[in-house]
């Protein structure tokens, strides 16, 4: 038992944990109905996950990653960092839930690949999930000209899409997220990490305060132009 917990240890020691309790779980209900005699799962704190700490994403790392896909994805950056979706909230989130005149998206419904189902579209999994967020000018700005250039008008169009307008589905945009991350040396960033920009970072929160009106390399980013210098960067 433990050669075989310390042999996936070495590889993922999330895995491991989880591994080890399911197992546990499954040996104890053989002891209760006496298949064993004992459960053989008995190291000490083995099915706890240390996960390691993740780093949240700067501003400018957002920027980078944005700049590095294809255009129609950006806004989904964007959006994930300043307004704190996940993946599935994005790719559910229509264009009637996006109020650029109050600066708010309302998130009602996220969409999964589900096996054997394919996309499913439902509401999140709790009451918590339902949600209306605040978002900064700057974000409502890039929304804008997404908006305009890739969203049908009709108000239960998706905003964000796949290459041929298609539905968006994660693992196909992964894809590019790959591509992207390595192209800016940003490996081990996951697209669910951008979530934690809101939430460490004071100047994107809802409000403008401190943070000014005008064009920002995040817009610039968005709408294709060229970005300005920062920080001695081009």
């Amino acid at each position: 038992m433990r050669s075989w917990h310390a042999d996936i240890a070495r590889t993922t020691s999330v895995t491991a944990a989880k591994s080890y309790r399911l197992l546990s779980t499954i040996l104890k209900t053989a002891v209760e109905d006496r298949i064993l005699v004992f459960n053989p799962c008995t190291i000490k704190r083995a099915g706890h996950e240390r996960s390691p700490e993740r780093v949240p994403p700067t501003i400018e790392q957002v920027d980078d990653l944005a700049s590095a896909l294809p255009e129609r994805y950006r806004a989904l950056v964007y959006t994930a960092a300043y307004a704190s979706l996940r993946i599935g909230e994005c790719a559910a989130l229509t264009r009637e839930r996006v109020d650029l005149v109050h600066r708010t998206i309302t998130v009602t419904e996220q969409a999964q690949q589900v096996i054997g189902q394919g996309r499913v579209v439902g509401p999140p999994k709790s009451d918590a999930g339902r949600r209306t967020v605040a978002i900064p000018k700057l974000l409502a700005d890039i929304l804008e000209n997404h908006l305009a250039q890739f969203v049908d008008p009709a108000p239960t169009a998706l905003v964000f899409t796949a290459d041929k307008d298609g539905p968006l589905l994660a693992q196909h945009f992964y894809i590019h997220w790959r591509k992207a991350r390595q192209a800016v040396g940003l490996d081990h960033m996951h697209f669910h990490d951008l979530r934690a920009l809101r939430r460490d970072d004071g100047r994107t929160h809802g409000s403008d305060n401190g943070r000014g009106d005008g064009p920002t390399r995040s817009q610039h980013a968005a709408s294709g132009t060229d970005l300005p210098a920062r920080d001695g960067r081009a």
